[in-house]
């Protein structure tokens, strides 16, 4: 019905963001961030007509902390509990449902731009007309 029941401000530039399958968070990327959002019950908002806070949670980099993330894609199926994000350098990462980065993969081109996922396979859009 176009109506708002939860908000927050950021504040860097988002690159992109991406629903979870099950629709319960959302994850943001950008310079030096991969925030997840997590979408509370909204029963009570809706019951007294207030916007809730959206919680945010930063993912867990390590040593990739400095990196620019381009792009993001929440995993489907067996793969729903996964989230996958490039970067501009073309690194292809892995996040748990823990919010850690736990396994990449350099995409070995120049750089990365897009990404797109399904239960089984794992697109990048790269420079150079590459897609891996």
């Amino acid at each position: 019905e176009g109506t708002t029941i939860a908000c927050n401000k950021v504040s860097s530039k988002v690159h992109a963001i991406s629903f979870s399958e099950k629709g319960d968070y959302f994850v943001t990327v950008g310079v030096r961030l991969v925030k997840f959002w997590y979408i509370g019950s909204t029963d009570n908002a809706n019951k007294v007509k207030k916007k809730i806070p959206l919680q945010g949670r930063p993912a867990i980099l390590g040593e990739k902390r400095d990196n620019q993330f381009i792009d993001v894609a929440c995993g489907v199926g067996v793969n729903s509990t996964l989230t996958y994000s490039v970067t501009k350098s073309g690194l292809l990462c892995s996040f748990n449902q823990k919010r850690l980065l736990e396994k990449w993969v350099e995409l070995r081109v120049n750089g990365a731009f897009s990404l797109t996922v399904n239960e089984q396979l794992i697109f990048c859009g790269c420079s150079d007309g590459i897609i891996r």
